[in-house]
């Protein structure tokens, strides 16, 4: 386990995961700016976390750890490994070190502007926020959102936590997807785009059957969809576990594959 944690903390002194925190981070940069108007503490919630940059997470969860780890496979350090060690237990080691890596950025892309926003905003006033008359509409309620939003009225400590491993899940499942195909082709490109490509793939088919909310995107823009029930969230979270659970079958069932695959 202490290997494992060394290799989360290298991870994130490494250029690719400031580049993926950086552009993670813009949506609620932007939401936090001073001439951003909303009418209530959700709408800033809602632009923080969502938008287009959504279809972006899947490259973005590559870039924590798999370019670094990538980075270490082309100046020939996996291969030299694969002569010192067991080379499936140093597989296993990275993927629980690149699930874990991915797990704690989503997670804190998700937490830190919840808490932001709907707990440290208006708990200081720090933003004057109009009224439903000033705003000329209605200011839609916390529940009105999305999913999960109801164990905001158990606890809002319980919704954020809630909110937040969903995001993390959703992130290192994904990575994970792209993490274990390295072993399984040839193409380390084509690994790396494997997640993006499942991620638009499934949005493509699902959302041609009206099953939109049970997408990989919709896991991840899961705070200003329209209500739905909470089961919506965890079918692709289910889905992606299959699809990781398959890989790693299949990969050890190709025992010398994998250490062929990092010639």
């Amino acid at each position: 386990m202490r290997a494992v944690l060394t290799d989360v903390r290298r991870s994130f002194a490494s250029p690719w995961a400031i580049v993926s925190l950086v552009f993670l981070a813009s949506p609620f940069l932007y939401a936090s700016t001073f001439h951003y108007y909303s009418p209530a503490p959700v709408y800033r919630f809602a632009d923080a976390v969502n938008g287009p940059l959504v279809i972006a997470y899947p490259v973005i969860a590559m870039l924590v750890f798999v370019a670094p780890f990538l980075a270490e496979w082309r100046h020939g350090f996996v291969r030299l490994t694969a002569t010192r060690v067991e080379f499936s237990r140093y597989v296993r080691r990275k993927f629980a070190a690149n699930a874990i890596a991915v797990f704690i950025v989503f997670a804190l892309v998700g937490a830190l502007p919840a808490i932001w926003f709907l707990v440290v905003d208006p708990a200081l006033a720090l933003t004057d926020y109009p009224t439903a008359s000033e705003y000329g509409g209605t200011i839609t309620s916390m529940q009105q959102f999305g999913r999960l939003t109801d164990l905001w009225l158990i606890s809002p400590a319980l919704y954020i936590t809630a909110y937040a491993v969903s995001s993390g899940l959703t992130g290192a499942l994904l990575s994970s997807v792209g993490f274990l195909t390295l072993f399984l082709v040839r193409s380390r490109f084509l690994a790396i785009i494997t997640p993006l490509l499942l991620f638009v793939v499934q949005a493509v088919v699902f959302f041609s059957q009206g099953w939109d909310l049970y997408t990989f995107y919709f896991a991840f823009e899961q705070f200003g969809v329209s209500p739905a029930s909470d089961h919506t969230l965890v079918v692709p979270l289910a889905l992606l576990a299959v699809i990781v659970a398959a890989q790693g079958l299949v990969l050890r069932a190709r025992r010398e594959p994998l250490v062929a695959a990092i010639a």
